[in-house]
């Protein structure tokens, strides 16, 4: 996935891998700022959840700024996607956008540590862009099928 930032240059930036909670798997990217993430892993979080199992590759966001993620493909049933945490625990606070490349796009929200995630669907047809946005305390995502006119979910 290529990924930009609105507000730190993520290009530059040090990229890491982690397993969340459970989660196994390992990932595949550049040493300096990913143009292309390949992740495996055997777990996912789903609705109701109060913690998350799964590999990911991160950079650290101080402030406000966006990830833009075009999805090229994804492999069986899997998922891709984007997410602002709290911290690397496993039950942390969470706002999340994913995809499994489908007709739909997934909202994922965790307001407390420890806390169960809610989980939205919504119909996005084409779509084959992520972005998450975070101002202030605000967590919003979005789809889109050009990477340039963005829908709300």
């Amino acid at each position: 996935m290529p990924m930009t930032s609105g507000t730190s240059n993520v290009a530059c930036a040090a990229w890491q891998d982690l397993a969340l909670g459970s989660g196994t798997g390992s990932a595949d990217y550049g040493e300096c700022g990913p143009d292309t993430v390949a992740i495996s892993t055997n777990a996912v979080t789903g609705p109701g959840a109060t913690s998350d199992n799964q590999h990911i590759v991160y950079h650290e966001l101080c402030g406000n700024g966006e990830i833009i993620a075009k999805v090229a493909g994804i492999t069986n049933s899997g998922y891709a996607g984007l997410f602002v945490r709290e911290s690397s625990a496993a039950g942390a606070r969470k706002g999340a956008i994913m995809t499994q490349k489908g007709s739909q796009v997934f909202r994922q929200i965790r307001l407390t540590t420890d806390g169960i995630t809610a989980q939205a669907s919504y119909m996005a047809s084409g779509h084959q862009w992520l972005k998450l946005t975070r101002s202030g305390t605000q967590v919003m995502g979005s789809w889109s099928t050009n990477g340039s006119t963005w829908n709300m979910a």
